[in-house]
């Protein structure tokens, strides 16, 4: 995300970086249920499932001939 600076952007005030133009809110409504989440559920499950994931369309992509990559 870049900063754009306010209409005192000279201002010594930290807040001359929040010129934001418009934005969602609802990802900052969710944050406390995403870290309930998080925490419901560990970060062994997520870190876990995440490689599965990985691997799973890694692997699909390996079965396509006219690609040509190696993992890590």
């Amino acid at each position: 995300m870049a900063h754009f600076p306010n209409d005192k952007p000279l201002s010594p005030d930290i807040r001359k970086f929040e010129a934001l133009g418009t934005r969602s809110f609802a990802p900052e409504q969710a944050i406390g249920q995403a870290i309930d989440f998080h925490n419901a559920i560990g970060g062994k499950r997520k870190q876990e499932r995440l490689h599965y994931l990985k691997r799973y369309w890694c692997d699909a992509l390996a079965k396509i001939h006219a690609l040509s990559f190696t993992f890590p």
